[in-house]
C-alpha cells in the first residue's frame, strides 16, 4: 500500500486546539489522556487474560494475537503515565515505538530514535509521545513497508530559533502521489503544540513538526 492513504480527508481549515475544546490547559489535558489510556490498558489486559485462558494447545494465530494484545496493553499503559521527571523522552518514545511495531505485527521493522533531552512539561512530553505513536502507526499501516522489513527513524533536535523539530521518516518506497493529502490528525496534534507541520515525499515520506519548547 502506498503512502497516498496516509490521509483521505480534504483540508477543512485549521483544526481546533484539543485542550481549548475541552476548556483545559495542556497539563490538565495530559491527565485526561492518561486516564483514558489507563482504562484502555486495563480493558486490553483483561482481554489478554481471557485469551490466555482458552483451553487446548495454543495455535500460532492465538500466540500472535496474544503478542499483539500484550503490546497494545503495554502501549496504553505507557501512555497512561507520562515520562517521569528525569526520564529521557527518547527512552520513553523508544518503548512506545516497540509497542506499536509488535501491536501491528510488524516485528521486522526497526525503529531508530535520536531525540534531544530538552526539558518539556508533562503536557508537551505527552503531546510529543502521541505524535510519535501516530506517525509510527501511519508509517507501518499506510507506508509501503516491505515484508522483509525496513527502518523508521524518529528524531528530535533543537533549531536555531529556539524551537524543537520532531521528524519521522522511513526506508520505504516513496508515495506514488507527489502531493498526498495532509494527515488531519497529525495537523491537530501539531496545532496542540502550537507547531508547524511540514511534509516531504522525496526521496521518502518525511514528516516534520517544528514547535516551541513552552
Amino acid at each position: 500500500m502506498s503512502h497516498t492513504s496516509r490521509a483521505s480527508e480534504a483540508p477543512m481549515g485549521p483544526p481546533p486546539h484539543p485542550a481549548r475544546a475541552f476548556g483545559l490547559d495542556g497539563d490538565a489535558m495530559a491527565l485526561v489522556i492518561a486516564q483514558i489510556n489507563r482504562f484502555a490498558a486495563n480493558s486490553l489486559q483483561q482481554v489478554g487474560w481471557e485469551l490466555a485462558a482458552c483451553g487446548g494447545e495454543a495455535s500460532d494465530n492465538l500466540l500472535r494475537t496474544l503478542t499483539q494484545v500484550g503490546a497494545m496493553t503495554s502501549l496504553h499503559r505507557r501512555l497512561s503515565t507520562p515520562p517521569r521527571p528525569g526520564e529521557r523522552i527518547e527512552d520513553y518514545c523508544r518503548g512506545l515505538c516497540g509497542d506499536v511495531v509488535l501491536a501491528l505485527g510488524r516485528g521486522e521493522v526497526r525503529p531508530r530514535l535520536a531525540m534531544c533531552d530538552t526539558p518539556l512539561s508533562c503536557g508537551r512530553s505527552l503531546g510529543v509521545a502521541i505524535l510519535v505513536v501516530e506517525l509510527m502507526t501511519n508509517a507501518l499501516k499506510h507506508g509501503a513497508a516491505p515484508r522483509e522489513g525496513g527502518t523508521v527513524w524518529v528524531a528530535m533536535r533543537p533549531l536555531c530559533d529556539g524551537r524543537l523539530e520532531l521528524s519521522v521518516s522511513d526506508s520505504f518506497a516513496p508515495p506514488i502521489n507527489p502531493h498526498p493529502p495532509r494527515p488531519r490528525l497529525i495537523e491537530t496534534l501539531a496545532h496542540a503544540l502550537s507547531g508547524e507541520l511540514i511534509i516531504g515525499v522525496r526521496p521518502t515520506y518525511t514528516t516534520r513538526i517544528r514547535f516551541p519548547v513552552a
